[in-house]
């Protein structure tokens, strides 16, 4: 065995554990997080089944004995023979998609071809027939003829969750459409990290380096369930392109310099020809987070400069709203600037009437789906406003509204108003109003500035009135 081969198994034995290691540590984090929602629990088994198979996959790798490897292999295969019929089921629950009669039969045909090839790996060698050594392992599984009906259903049934993630994007909300992107995303990377793994076991000589991909799998999706105002998905992939474009140039061009240079340079240099690439890579080291951040800068800049605009012009209108005397005129000035500036389908003032026993709808634009005049002090929506203390999202409500009934009552209370945001207008803890604001137009998701943003002017109009 040559070196080049021991460095290559050095290298997937480390991706192979820490694989492991973060994919079942995010299992039991999103399971701890909401035990309740079926989503949590579903992806929970996923990812634990993720990262038990990385670590099936690091004990076959440092097995000496065959039967040990052959053990492993079977317990590595149990666990992985789950992940593609969980991964639908993830799906169907996250799309939240009515069971019609082709999809529940698609579903319970996996379980069913599941249990089939779980008992026949179990209690047979029908799935797999013994374990050989082959490039990179020292033993590696010899497929039974059941062995290829997995192979069928990893690859139909992750066409299929693809197919159902992608379809799904032009009917979901912006902030639903920008979690989802993140998990086809995410699910595209699982399945070319597994898929990386069966050539070997048909004796195709391929290294299985796209087991790198692996561990990006369930920590990407764990980001998109546990955090619902999520990072623009563009920015995301930007950041990262730009991320690996610069440290490709800071460490490639050294090593061109070392590979294809090393003879004239140790001709002129002699033995200390070496300092010259390393020389230069400390000193792209050092000026490429300099290049990274200006690049990063001008790329937001470009990408959110309409977002930039229409924030300036809303913080504008917060500063001159104190001189504005006529309360009519302020409301529906407000909702104008809003509406016509961000671009939103509705916009919405509520207001605490003179009795203090409820809220008036004082001023609006755009088209609610239904128009609810005045709300109670009592009602929910206006009691999680005054303890919440900040803005409400209908994302984050409708993904806790699976295993709570309370945010599933609110969810339909600020689906009747309209209300993709509520943002909420305080003084000294008393809500003296509130806005609603609808989806933008432009389809694009609130970020984090633009609620910041919406709360500076609702404070500033509460002021004001």
């Amino acid at each position: 065995m040559n070196q080049f081969y021991f460095n290559d198994i050095f290298f997937i034995h480390i991706l192979a554990l820490c694989g492991g290691l973060i994919s079942i540590g995010l299992a039991g984090f999103v399971y701890l997080k909401d035990s309740k929602s079926p989503l949590n629990r579903l992806w929970s088994g996923v990812s634990l089944c993720v990262g038990m198979w990385c670590l099936g996959a690091y004990f076959l790798l440092v097995s000496k004995n065959k039967d040990m490897a052959s053990l492993t292999s079977r317990i590595m295969h149990f666990v992985s023979l789950w992940i593609p019929i969980l991964q639908l089921h993830f799906t169907y629950h996250l799309l939240q998609l009515k069971r019609t009669t082709k999809k529940q039969a698609f579903l319970i045909a996996g379980y069913i071809f599941t249990f089939i090839l779980v008992f026949s790996n179990t209690f047979s060698s029908l799935f797999i027939l013994d374990v050989v050594k082959k490039p990179y392992f020292r033993y590696y599984p010899v497929p039974g003829p059941l062995y290829h009906l997995f192979s069928i259903i990893y690859f139909s049934y992750s066409i299929y969750w693809s197919y159902l993630l992608i379809k799904s994007l032009p009917l979901l909300s912006p902030a639903k459409r920008n979690q989802v992107k993140y998990v086809a995303i995410a699910s595209i990377v699982g399945i070319i990290g597994g898929a990386g793994t069966f050539p070997l076991v048909y004796d195709i000589p391929f290294a299985p380096y796209t087991a790198l991909f692996i561990p990006l799998y369930p920590l990407i999706i764990s980001y998109a369930i546990l955090r619902y105002r999520l990072m623009d998905i563009r920015l995301v992939i930007t950041r990262v392109s730009i991320f690996v474009a610069v440290y490709t140039f800071i460490l490639g061009i050294p090593f061109v310099l070392a590979f294809w240079l090393k003879p004239w340079l140790s001709a002129v240099v002699g033995f200390y020809w070496w300092m010259l690439p390393l020389g230069l890579m400390g000193l792209f080291a050092t000026i490429g987070p300099f290049v990274y951040i200006y690049l990063d800068k001008k790329t937001e800049e470009r990408l959110f400069r309409e977002q930039r605009r229409y924030q300036n012009t809303l913080k504008q209108a917060s500063l001159g709203m104190s001189r504005i005397r006529d309360l009519d005129k302020l409301l529906k000035l407000v909702v104008h600037i809003i509406s016509r500036s961000v671009r939103i389908s509705y916009v919405g003032i509520y207001l605490l009437d003179k009795e203090d026993s409820g809220y008036n709808l004082e001023a609006s634009r755009g088209k609610a789906d239904k128009s609810v005049p005045n709300l109670g002090s009592g009602n929910l929506l206006i009691q999680q406003l005054i303890s919440g203390k900040g803005p409400l999202f209908l994302e984050e409500i409708r993904t806790g509204a699976q295993s709570n009934s309370d945010l599933e009552s609110l969810k339909m209370e600020m689906t009747a108003l309209g209300a993709t945001v509520a943002v909420p207008s305080l003084i000294e803890g008393r809500l003296l109003g509130f806005m609603i604001l609808g989806d933008k137009r432009s389809g694009e998701i609130y970020t984090r500035d633009d609620l910041e943003v919406f709360t500076v002017l609702a404070n500033q109009a509460a002021l004001a009135i």
